[in-house]
C-alpha cells in the first residue's frame, strides 16, 4: 500500500455503555492490485485489529459481555 492512513472515531451510544467505532483508510495501490489490496486491509487490518482490541477489553473487563463476577478467572 502506499500513502496508508488512517482515522478512527470513537463516539458514545446513548443505549447503554457501548461505543460506536468508526474506522476508515485512504490508500494508493499499484495500478491492476486494487482488490487485492483492499482485500488485504479488510482482514490484515480491520479484522485483525478490532479482534485485537476485543480480546484486550475481555481481558481488561471480563464480565463486560453479558458474563457474570462468578464467571470471571481467578485473578492471578
Amino acid at each position: 500500500m502506499i500513502d496508508y492512513v488512517a482515522d478512527i472515531e470513537l463516539l458514545p451510544v446513548s443505549d447503554g455503555a457501548r461505543t460506536f467505532w468508526s474506522w476508515r483508510s485512504r490508500f494508493r495501490t499499484p495500478p491492476g492490485r486494487e482488490r487485492e489490496r483492499a482485500a488485504l486491509v479488510a482482514a490484515g487490518v480491520y479484522e485483525a485489529g478490532f479482534g485485537a482490541v476485543r480480546e484486550r477489553l475481555r481481558a481488561v473487563h471480563p464480565f463486560s459481555r453479558g458474563g457474570s463476577p462468578e464467571s470471571a478467572p481467578a485473578p492471578h
